[in-house]
């Protein structure tokens, strides 16, 4: 049986970090059981992290020589299809500073695309769920809701991933997860507040301009709960200052977490053919996570989603809690056997 072993279990089974309450050969023994298999992604990322010495990555890629069966391609990427066989090249070859260079700016150009894709999905939720809510009120103008919505995001589409690309271009330049999380939350709340904006003026008549009253429509959102009641003082009447001070989560209480499921159970329907089972789950998950709980995407996020490409076939084991914690919500048969090989392992 195959057995797909995260980045974190490598570095524990090759020293170069420690894990609490885990028994080395107690896990040895367990994984010995299994074909051990990683992503082309554990191998990308072990490459280009500069937080470990050349020599450390050796003997990974000692370890990965020895004791992996296989390693899963990148479906759908040419980005690394030049990656030498040869592990040692990589790292002592002539041209070693070239190709960790170019796997470098491949893996960010993925990571961006991930990121702006999973915006344009928040946004896309969000106002599907707003959809929903209209409906349930009967009001007719939900088709015409819908059609401003897709149009915003379709003629923003470019501008999204050119910001996506900026703040992992900052991330890689500042190391700051906190930065990085804080930049993408404050892009999506924009776009929330642009939408809740659109949501009330078609609901209240402004279909021809929906900005010509703009004080009134901020009266309506508030009275919803769709946007903050206090604002200060100090803010100037620009509409993205104005929309500040709200959490996603209250939000998401006003529009209902049924409206919400009907949103991310079309979103599945419609995206979800394009997509593996195991990573639509695990954007499903953080989307609605997102929505109802502030759940913060981080960068790791994009590699771990596609450590679930080949789920449920094959069986993840990571000591990454917060990966098991997603996994957990959509599939607690699936995280229960990662626990339980853990369990086999603890001192």
């Amino acid at each position: 049986m195959e057995l797909l072993i995260d980045t974190n279990v490598l570095y524990y089974l090759t020293a170069i970090s420690t894990i609490q309450g885990i028994d080395i050969k107690k896990l040895e023994h367990e994984l010995s059981n299994y074909e051990l298999v990683i992503s082309k992604w554990t191998l990308i990322e072990i490459i280009s992290n500069t937080e470990i010495s050349i020599q450390q990555k050796e003997i990974v890629l000692k370890y990965i020589a020895a004791k992996i069966t296989k390693i899963f391609p990148i479906i759908n990427v040419t980005l690394f299809d030049f990656m030498p066989l040869n592990l040692y090249d990589i790292i002592h070859g002539p041209h070693k500073d070239m190709i960790i260079n170019s796997i470098i700016k491949g893996k960010k150009k993925c990571e961006a695309e991930f990121i702006a894709c999973y915006i344009k999905s928040v946004i896309c939720i969000f106002s599907s769920a707003l959809y929903y809510k209209m409906e349930s009120e009967n009001d007719k103008d939900k088709g015409y809701f819908m059609n401003l919505t897709m149009t915003f995001i379709v003629a923003n589409n470019d501008f999204i991933n050119l910001i996506a690309e900026e703040y992992v271009d900052n991330f890689y330049a500042n190391k700051d997860e906190a930065l990085f999380k804080s930049e993408v939350d404050g892009f999506i709340y924009t776009l929330l507040y642009a939408d809740v904006v659109t949501y009330i003026g078609v609901k209240h008549g402004y279909k021809s301009d929906i900005f010509s009253n703009i004080e009134n429509i901020l009266t309506e959102a508030e009275r919803e709960g769709l946007i903050a009641s206090s604002i200060s003082p100090n803010i100037t009447n620009s509409l993205l200052k104005k929309l500040t001070g709200i959490e996603i989560r209250n939000i998401a209480s006003k529009i209902g977490d049924a409206n919400i499921g009907k949103a991310l159970s079309a979103y599945k329907t419609v995206v979800g053919t394009q997509m593996s089972n195991g990573i639509c789950n695990f954007i499903l998950t953080m989307i609605d996570k997102t929505l109802s709980d502030d759940m913060r995407i981080t960068k790791n996020d994009v590699i771990d989603s596609q450590l679930l490409y080949h789920y449920p076939r094959v069986q993840l084991f990571t000591f990454d809690n917060r990966l098991r914690k997603i996994i957990k919500n959509f599939d607690g048969q699936y995280y229960n056997s990662i626990l339980n090989l853990e369990n086999k392992c603890k001192i």
